[in-house]
This record gives structure tokens, C-alpha cells and sequence, in this order.
């Protein structure tokens, strides 16, 4: 890139380089994507927009960039070279806990930066996107590069394939944690990810985030009902219409699938299917909520103690597994969603609230019941739970045959969790 500097020519008075002002021109393109992204998420953005905030010119702005991908990957570029530089010149080894901690708190600190990687994670989902590759390539690295991490967390006692599991669920984590803080300003991403290194090491774990009320099954399903049951009539076309739009995701994908591809998937005009679901967000924000209450959770079967119900989550995931495009749905719309004036951004942060307190209401069980540590936090592990389950779909969509959600998840579990009265040593997670 071509200095901005001013520079003298033939001795006279100096100038500017020559492109200084497209120079300066892009960065003011990416300066306000950024602030945008932060606003409104990125499908809702146009590069008429971007421009308007940037004092251009549409086809001004077309000079410097021909797409609003090409926009997206060039910011994230910036951003990823801004923080190799500022981690250069602190000296800062990823291999190091402290370390590791202050890039996060730096990290979390930068305006927008963490709306734009939720944003980018599921708009560079789709394999021709131009910040795929490079996305994929950072997901295959970055645990290799924070093994050395979990190894002196660990005191070196995990074997070479344990350490390589551990490592990618810090990732998926750390991703997940990213998110959460969009939507609940409690979660401080550091705070999390050193409470969890804790946990790694074997040393209690400090309270973390309140994950907010513990919501009993009963109490959860309510909950989840009513997010599903919108009107109060009409619920069994609402769910006939839920059923049809999950197959027409799964079929053709989220963004390929259209209103009127569910309408006549349902059998009913499109005007009836706007009645109930004025957007297609609003329909599978509806559609997760359905998901949740007859997948994550099975109504007629509360198990008898939290550990088996927590372990019960992981057929959930597994199930999700089998669904491709609605987990790249869902990450799309998470990421879009946590900009602060999506219209589904109070959806998704209380979906999250509620999922969490369910989560949070099974660690007290197993707190109470003896299979939860006394040394591990219950408000911590319902936010790190929720967390890795979301990054751990995160680097799926970037690896479908590698990244075995449901056995990384219950992997983590069994590493949290004891069985009541057993005392035998296992690896830390």
C-alpha cells in the first residue's frame, strides 16, 4: 500500500504521494463499514450506504472496491494486521496464558471488532465468499498455535490427541464468548477466558458472568413456547408452516429459500404465511425456538439428575449435525443479530438469556447433587457451555468433516462434571 506521508519532489515544497488520496479514501470506506457493521449488521448494509457515511459517492466508492465482499475482507484484513502489529510490538507470545488474555482484552476494547468477526464468521460461511480460505486456514491454525497454551494450563499431562481437542474447544470459546458479550454486556470475554484457563488448571474458577436466573425445564419450555407461539390463535398452521420452512432451509439453504418456497412448501397463500411471519428472520428465529423446545430438550422426559441431563445437550448437537444449513443459518443470523439495531437482535439476546438459565439451573443441580465441583462456578460454566456449543458451529461450517461437534461438547462435560462419589484423576476441562 502506497504511503500517505508527504514527500518532497526536486527539492521543492513536499506533496503527497502519489494515490495518497484513494489511500486515505479506503480507509475511510472501512472506518465507516466498521461503524456500520456495529449498527446494523451486514445484510442489511449497502455500499449506497457504506458510501453516504464515508463522503462518497456510490460509483466513487466502486473505484476502490467492487463489492460490499470486497469491503468486508478488506476491513477484516486491516483489523488482523493491526492486531499481529500491536502483538509485535508488545512482544506478545500466543503461547503464553498472560499473553493470551492481554490480546483478548485488547481485542474486546477495540470499537466494532467484535461485531465485525461475528458478522464476517457467518457471512464468509459460504464457501465462495472471498474471506472464506482465509477464515478456514485461521480456524485449521490458531489451536495448533494455543496448544502450548492448554499444555502449561494442564501441566503437560494431556495426551498429543487430548491436547488437540482442548485446544480447539479454547477456540470455539473464545468465538462463542465473542458473541455473548455483543448480546449481554456482562460477559467480558478476558474475565471468561481466565476463569476458564483456571478451570484448565485445576484451581477454582472465581464467579463469573451472572448467567442470569436458572430456569427450571418447566419454567424453560414455557419460555420457549411462548417465543414460538407469537399470536394466540392459529398455532397449529403456525407449526405446520414452522415444519415446511426447516425443510425447505435444510433443502435448499436459508439464503436460496424464499417466503414464498415455504408458502407453497405449507400449502397456504403467502399472504397467511406474512400474517404469522412478517420476514424471513422472524420465521426462523420461530423455527429455532420449535428446535429448541423438541431438540435441546425432550418435554416429557426431565432426567432424574443434571449430570445426565447436561450430557442429555449433546444429543441435541448431534441431532443439529444432521441439518447443515440451518446451523449456517443460524450462525449467519447470530452474528447479523448482534448488531445493536437488528430487528432480531432482542430475540436472539433473550433466546441466549434463556438458554443459559436453563443451563445455569442444571449446574446448580449438579453443584447440589455432587457432580459439579465445589471449586467450578456454575454462572461460568452456563456461559462457557453456551459459548463453545456456538463456536463449536462456528468452525464447523469451516470444516464439516473435522470439527465433531456433539463429541467435543460432551468431551468438555465429562471433563467438568464427576460422577458422584468417584475420585479418580482425569484430564482437566
Amino acid at each position: 500500500m502506497t504511503s500517505a506521508a508527504p514527500v518532497a519532489v526536486d527539492g521543492g515544497a513536499p506533496r503527497r504521494a502519489p494515490y495518497a488520496n484513494g489511500v486515505v479514501r479506503r480507509e475511510q470506506v472501512l472506518d465507516a463499514t466498521l461503524e456500520l457493521l456495529a449498527l446494523h449488521g451486514y445484510d442489511a448494509l449497502s455500499l449506497r450506504q457504506i458510501a453516504a457515511a464515508a463522503g462518497l459517492t456510490a460509483p466513487g466508492l466502486l473505484r476502490h472496491y467492487a463489492s460490499k465482499d470486497d469491503v468486508l475482507t478488506a476491513l477484516m484484513d486491516r483489523e488482523v494486521g493491526r492486531t499481529a502489529a500491536w502483538i509485535q510490538q508488545e512482544r506478545l507470545e500466543l503461547g503464553s496464558p498472560s499473553d493470551l488474555l492481554a490480546i483478548a482484552r485488547h481485542n474486546g476494547d477495540r470499537a466494532g471488532y467484535g461485531a465485525l468477526f461475528a458478522t464476517l464468521a457467518g457471512a464468509a460461511a459460504r464457501p465462495d465468499h472471498p474471506a472464506h480460505a482465509p477464515l478456514r486456514d485461521q480456524y485449521a491454525e490458531l489451536p495448533r498455535t494455543l496448544e502450548a497454551v492448554v499444555d502449561r494450563c494442564t501441566g503437560g499431562v494431556l495426551k498429543e490427541d487430548e491436547l488437540a481437542r482442548s485446544s480447539v474447544r479454547l477456540v470455539a470459546g473464545w468465538d462463542g464468548l465473542q458473541v455473548q458479550a455483543l448480546y449481554d454486556p456482562a460477559v467480558v470475554v478476558a474475565a471468561e477466558l481466565a476463569r476458564h484457563l483456571e478451570g484448565l488448571s485445576g484451581a477454582p474458577t472465581r464467579p463469573g458472568a451472572d448467567a442470569g436466573p436458572p430456569l427450571s425445564l418447566a419454567e424453560y419450555l414455557r419460555q420457549t413456547h411462548l417465543a414460538d407461539s407469537g399470536y394466540q390463535v392459529g398455532r397449529e398452521r403456525r407449526a405446520e408452516i414452522i415444519d415446511a420452512a426447516m425443510r425447505c432451509f435444510a433443502d435448499a439453504g436459508y439464503h436460496a429459500t424464499t417466503l414464498r418456497d415455504v408458502s407453497e412448501a405449507a400449502g397456504v397463500p403467502k399472504s397467511s404465511l406474512m400474517h404469522h411471519f412478517p420476514t424471513k428472520d422472524a420465521l426462523l428465529l420461530a423455527g429455532l425456538a420449535h428446535r429448541d423446545a423438541t431438540t435441546v430438550v425432550d418435554r416429557d422426559a426431565d432426567p432424574v439428575d443434571a449430570r445426565s441431563a447436561l450430557l442429555a445437550l449433546v444429543d441435541g448437537a448431534r441431532a443439529n449435525e444432521s441439518s447443515p444449513d440451518l446451523i449456517a443459518a443460524y450462525t449467519v443470523l447470530v452474528g447479523e443479530g448482534a448488531a445493536a439495531e437488528h430487528p432480531a437482535h432482542e430475540h436472539l439476546a433473550a433466546r441466549t438469556a434463556r438458554v443459559r438459565g436453563y443451563v445455569k439451573q442444571l449446574f446448580l443441580r449438579a453443584r447440589s447433587e455432587g457432580s459439579l465441583p465445589p471449586g467450578r462456578d456454575p454462572d461460568h460454566e452456563a456461559v462457557w457451555l453456551v459459548a463453545l456449543w456456538d463456536g463449536l458451529q462456528n468452525q464447523w461450517l469451516y470444516d464439516r468433516g473435522g470439527v465433531p461437534i456433539a463429541g467435543l461438547l460432551r468431551e468438555h462435560l465429562e471433563g467438568v462434571l464427576v460422577t458422584p462419589g468417584r475420585t479418580t484423576e482425569r484430564p482437566r476441562d
